[in-house]
Protein backbone atom coordinates (compact mmCIF):
# COMPACT_ATOMS: atom_id res chain seq x y z
CA UNK A 1 0.00 0.00 0.00
CA UNK A 2 1.46 3.06 -1.38
CA UNK A 3 2.40 5.87 1.81
CA UNK A 4 -1.01 8.21 0.77
CA UNK A 5 -3.00 5.26 0.36
CA UNK A 6 -2.36 4.39 4.12
CA UNK A 7 -3.15 7.85 4.83
CA UNK A 8 -6.44 8.22 3.64
CA UNK A 9 -7.21 4.68 5.19
CA UNK A 10 -6.27 5.96 8.55
CA UNK A 11 -8.30 8.78 8.38
CA UNK A 12 -11.30 6.87 7.08
CA UNK A 13 -10.74 4.85 10.12
CA UNK A 14 -10.89 7.39 12.29
CA UNK A 15 -13.70 8.59 10.97
CA UNK A 16 -15.76 5.31 11.09
CA UNK A 17 -14.63 5.06 14.71
CA UNK A 18 -15.39 8.83 16.15
CA UNK A 19 -18.88 9.33 13.87
CA UNK A 20 -16.84 12.21 11.60
CA UNK A 21 -13.93 13.48 10.28
CA UNK A 22 -10.59 14.77 12.75
CA UNK A 23 -11.02 18.40 13.13
CA UNK A 24 -6.99 18.45 12.31
CA UNK A 25 -5.81 16.43 9.34
CA UNK A 26 -2.30 14.71 8.98
CA UNK A 27 -0.38 16.57 6.07
CA UNK A 28 0.44 13.61 3.92
CA UNK A 29 3.57 13.47 2.03
CA UNK A 30 4.47 16.33 -0.09
CA UNK A 31 1.65 18.66 1.33
CA UNK A 32 2.04 21.48 2.84
CA UNK A 33 1.92 22.35 6.78
CA UNK A 34 -1.29 25.08 6.45
CA UNK A 35 -1.40 28.22 7.73
CA UNK A 36 -2.79 29.33 11.45
CA UNK A 37 -6.81 29.33 11.19
CA UNK A 38 -9.26 32.31 12.69
CA UNK A 39 -6.23 34.73 12.78
CA UNK A 40 -8.49 38.02 14.71
CA UNK A 41 -7.58 40.79 17.00
CA UNK A 42 -9.18 40.26 20.23
CA UNK A 43 -8.00 42.80 22.10
CA UNK A 44 -6.68 46.67 21.14
CA UNK A 45 -5.75 49.47 22.68
CA UNK A 46 -3.72 52.90 21.30
CA UNK A 47 -0.41 51.07 21.76
CA UNK A 48 -1.06 47.35 20.99
CA UNK A 49 -2.74 44.75 19.81
CA UNK A 50 -3.57 41.15 21.07
CA UNK A 51 -3.40 38.38 18.08
CA UNK A 52 -5.52 34.81 18.35
CA UNK A 53 -5.98 32.25 16.15
CA UNK A 54 -6.43 28.11 15.58
CA UNK A 55 -3.98 25.63 15.40
CA UNK A 56 -3.54 24.59 11.52
CA UNK A 57 -6.05 22.33 9.62
CA UNK A 58 -2.94 20.32 8.55
CA UNK A 59 -0.10 19.12 10.89
CA UNK A 60 2.44 15.95 9.86
CA UNK A 61 2.00 13.04 11.81
CA UNK A 62 5.39 12.95 14.27
CA UNK A 63 6.60 16.16 13.23
CA UNK A 64 6.46 17.27 16.87
CA UNK A 65 4.96 20.04 18.42
CA UNK A 66 3.78 23.21 16.04
CA UNK A 67 5.18 26.48 16.73
CA UNK A 68 4.10 30.00 15.90
CA UNK A 69 5.64 32.65 14.72
CA UNK A 70 4.30 36.63 14.28
CA UNK A 71 5.46 39.51 12.39
CA UNK A 72 4.10 42.78 11.87
CA UNK A 73 5.22 46.11 10.65
CA UNK A 74 3.34 49.58 9.69
CA UNK A 75 3.37 50.59 5.86
CA UNK A 76 7.35 50.59 4.50
CA UNK A 77 8.51 49.92 8.19
CA UNK A 78 10.92 47.78 9.65
CA UNK A 79 8.96 44.16 10.56
CA UNK A 80 9.33 43.32 14.41
CA UNK A 81 9.46 39.30 14.46
CA UNK A 82 8.67 37.33 17.51
CA UNK A 83 8.67 33.47 18.30
CA UNK A 84 5.25 32.37 20.50
CA UNK A 85 6.17 29.55 22.63
CA UNK A 86 4.60 25.85 22.31
CA UNK A 87 0.87 25.68 22.82
CA UNK A 88 0.09 29.41 22.90
CA UNK A 89 -2.13 30.61 20.22
CA UNK A 90 -2.14 34.67 20.75
CA UNK A 91 0.23 37.01 21.42
CA UNK A 92 0.56 41.00 22.38
CA UNK A 93 2.27 42.94 20.26
CA UNK A 94 3.67 46.10 22.24
CA UNK A 95 4.67 49.76 22.05
CA UNK A 96 2.54 50.25 18.44
CA UNK A 97 1.82 53.99 17.06
CA UNK A 98 -1.42 55.11 17.26
CA UNK A 99 -3.58 55.88 14.31
CA UNK A 100 -1.59 53.36 12.33
CA UNK A 101 -2.29 50.60 10.15
CA UNK A 102 -0.35 47.74 11.06
CA UNK A 103 0.19 44.14 8.67
CA UNK A 104 0.21 41.28 10.70
CA UNK A 105 1.40 37.61 9.59
CA UNK A 106 1.30 34.11 11.67
CA UNK A 107 3.38 31.24 10.55
CA UNK A 108 2.93 27.84 11.68
CA UNK A 109 5.87 25.75 12.18
CA UNK A 110 6.98 21.93 13.11
CA UNK A 111 10.07 19.47 12.21
CA UNK A 112 11.38 22.18 10.13
CA UNK A 113 8.45 23.06 7.89
CA UNK A 114 7.15 26.51 7.84
CA UNK A 115 3.56 26.93 7.02
CA UNK A 116 2.20 29.80 4.45
CA UNK A 117 0.93 32.84 6.20
CA UNK A 118 -2.55 33.87 8.06
CA UNK A 119 -2.59 37.57 7.55
CA UNK A 120 -4.58 40.18 8.66
CA UNK A 121 -4.15 44.44 8.74
CA UNK A 122 -5.59 46.27 11.66
CA UNK A 123 -5.52 49.83 12.42
CA UNK A 124 -4.40 51.08 15.99
CA UNK A 125 -7.11 54.27 16.95
CA UNK A 126 -6.75 57.58 18.95
CA UNK A 127 -5.85 57.72 23.00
Amino acid sequence: MKRMDKFVAWVCVIALLTGGFPRVALAAPGDVLSAPQNLAVTEASSYSVTLSWDAPAAVYDGGGDVTYRVSYAKAQGQVETKDVPVGVTSFECKYLDYDTRYDFKVYAAQGGAVSPPAKLSYYTHEP
